[in-house]
């Protein structure tokens, strides 16, 4: 079951929001990883191409966070949040099967960066993902669209 999102782009005032999804999300992860999860960490996290982050609302309420960009390499998830309460329906499948979606329209790849303790690891490999590098913390994957 998919519940009905919106996004919209974030603005300075969804600071105390991404604060408190980050913390709720990631801090587990980052922890067992041996990254830092002080306020600070959390805002540079956060602020890095702010200009691309968008809110994901349900019946207008904020409820998660989708960041990416594209350059001449592809596209690229720098960012994806949804909080504990609405994890398992669906949203972040659905986020990032809209993202492959427009790249495979430009014939380009979708690359992301997940902590190897994060489960999101298996959606990813579920949607077509492949880990093509790794580093202690974390693993790229890229999806490369089918085409005939």
């Amino acid at each position: 079951m998919s519940l009905e999102i919106q996004l919209r782009n974030a603005v300075d005032a969804d600071i105390p929001f991404l604060l408190s999804l980050r913390n709720a999300t990631m801090n587990d992860y980052l922890e067992e990883a041996g990254i830092p999860t002080d306020e600070k960490s959390h805002l540079i996290r956060i602020q890095y191409r702010f200009d691309d982050a968008q809110i994901v609302c349900h019946a207008d309420k904020p409820i998660g966070l989708f960041k990416y960009y594209v350059d001449d390499n592809g596209w690229h998830v720098t960012q994806i949040q949804i909080l504990p309460t609405y994890q398992g329906n669906g949203i972040g499948a659905t986020l990032i099967k809209n993202l492959q979606q427009q790249a495979s329209e430009k014939q380009s790849t979708v690359t992301l960066g997940v902590l190897k303790s994060n489960p999101a690891l298996r959606l990813y490999q579920k949607l077509g993902f492949i880990i093509i590098d790794e580093n202690d913390e974390e693993f790229l994957m890229r999806y490369e669209s089918v085409t005939d």
